[in-house]
């Protein structure tokens, strides 16, 4: 099954939801294996490295997805898409356990050598300056960049139109080359 992630699943099958929030552990598996990789992606792109490793946001994945199985039930009765169901959860947990994260990789250790020192500068710098754009930008950019998604199942997530993600992520870019000159095509490249 692919991972093209119709916003954090591949299969917003209701069917598959429905039997998975009734218990059925097949469907739970299958929604699990749907979800956990582009939740993967989405944490580590929104946390970013710690000393090294993407340790605390592939736990920080897999801390959602119980939170997804449990707020599942109540899931059944919402007019929500399931994928908007699933980022909103994301979205809240990854702001809730930002500040704890980045606080943990606040400087290189001092046994360090500089040259890997050097290497994740670009990606504090990157980090920083995600942080200057509004949470929707960011959201835009972290979706349609760094997880792959196309503008039409960003905006599903978002609960915004195709066009409005197109829009949102050219203004970001547009914001942060104003913000950086051309260090963001340093970045990028």
């Amino acid at each position: 099954m692919k991972v093209s992630l119709q916003m954090m699943t591949t299969s917003a099958d209701p069917q598959l939801v429905r039997r998975a929030a009734r218990g059925d552990r097949t469907a739970i598996a299958t929604m699990l294996a749907d979800v956990r990789p582009a939740l993967i992606r989405y944490c580590r792109a929104r946390l970013g490295r710690s000393d090294g490793t993407y340790a605390p946001a592939d736990a920080l994945a897999d801390e959602i997805c119980l939170a997804v199985l449990r707020a599942l039930p109540h899931h059944l009765g919402q007019r929500v898409p399931f994928p908007a169901f699933v980022h909103g959860i994301a979205l809240t947990l990854v702001t809730e356990a930002h500040p704890r994260i980045v606080g943990l990789r606040a400087g290189p250790p001092a046994d360090e050598p500089p040259r890997r020192a050097v290497v994740a500068d670009p990606a504090r710098r990157l980090s920083g300056l995600l942080d200057l754009l509004s949470e929707a930008q960011r959201e835009i950019l972290v979706l349609r960049v760094a997880v792959g998604l196309t503008a039409e199942q960003v905006g599903t997530a978002l609960g915004i139109s195709a066009a409005a993600v197109r829009v949102g992520q050219s203004r970001a870019l547009a914001q942060l080359r104003t913000l950086t000159g051309n260090t963001v095509d340093e970045v990028a490249a």
